[in-house]
């Protein structure tokens, strides 16, 4: 029973995990939306003459880290995808397979 229990509690919190992950995903992706439209006037206003390049640069280094930020936490929600398969025994059909192989 407490086999059983541990199981159920193992894919429950994959499946937190994941819908954090979703969630911040989400957040960051509007974040990286806002740099590049910063970025995007940015660049306006100096190709305009109203604002020094060093306004481009600063939104271009706004953006960077976001977009990188963006890229973890995909990677994040693809790791944390794999782990709710593993938690609700993903992977048993490749292990019966070796097994059924390697017997005589």
């Amino acid at each position: 029973m407490a086999t059983i229990q541990s199981a159920f509690a193992d894919v429950d919190d994959a499946l937190v995990s994941r819908q954090k992950l979703a969630e911040q995903l989400a957040a960051q992706g509007r974040l990286v939306a806002a740099a590049r439209e910063y970025a995007r006037l940015a660049r306006l206003q100096f190709d305009g003459g109203v604002a020094p390049y060093m306004t481009v640069l600063q939104a271009q280094q706004a953006l960077f880290p976001a977009e990188l930020g963006e890229a973890q936490l995909r990677s994040s929600l693809f790791a944390s995808t794999v782990n709710v398969y593993k938690a609700m025994g993903g992977g048993w059909v490749a292990e019966a397979e070796t097994r059924a192989q390697a017997a005589p």
